[in-house]
């Protein structure tokens, strides 16, 4: 028995899916095997059934929201018996492109969209500055405290303009 190594080539995704695994001739072997640390060319799967090192055989991961399971062919790169289960690691071997996407869509975490969240972020820095750059004008320079004032209805003004003008360039 040789021990499992670290060397996946894609994302690993922390998995619990049930799954079957099923005989060279579509026998069922195991009807509540689970399925762990999923990813693009393979999974951990532990099981009841006595699998060979070596040895391809077949599965059934059943896919959330009760879509229809994603079938393929794995082999067994290496085996650790246990008291109460047996462990394996299944390099996919074959499976159809449909089956592949579903899985991925299925266990893959939903993208991140940056955008909203660098504008959120550069809006609340401008605001942080024009804050400290008031509270220093109105505190500490009573000339600049005059002329801000009397400035005020233009900055406001100019302000809405900018707010829109940004409104209409990001709707193209």
């Amino acid at each position: 028995m040789s021990e499992p190594s670290e060397r996946r080539g894609s994302t690993r995704f922390i998995t619990i899916l049930p799954m079957s695994i099923l005989g060279p001739k579509g026998e069922l072997l195991d009807a509540r095997a689970t399925a762990h640390d999923l990813t693009a060319g393979g999974f951990k799967a532990e099981c009841q059934v006595a699998l060979e090192e070596g040895k391809v055989f077949d599965f059934l991961i059943e896919l959330p929201d009760g879509q229809a399971p994603a079938r393929g062919k794995a082999l067994a790169v290496w085996v650790k018996k246990h008291d109460f289960a047996t462990w394996v690691g299944g390099k996919v071997t074959s499976m159809s492109w449909s089956d592949k996407r579903r899985l991925k869509a299925a266990i893959a975490p939903p993208g991140v969209e940056w955008g909203p969240i660098i504008d959120h972020a550069l809006n609340a820095l401008l605001w942080i500055v024009v804050i400290m750059a008031l509270h220093k004008v109105m505190f500490e320079r009573p000339l600049w405290r005059k002329t801000l004032l009397d400035l005020l209805p233009s900055l406001f003004a100019l302000g809405v303009m900018g707010w829109a003008l940004l409104g209409l360039l990001r709707r193209r």
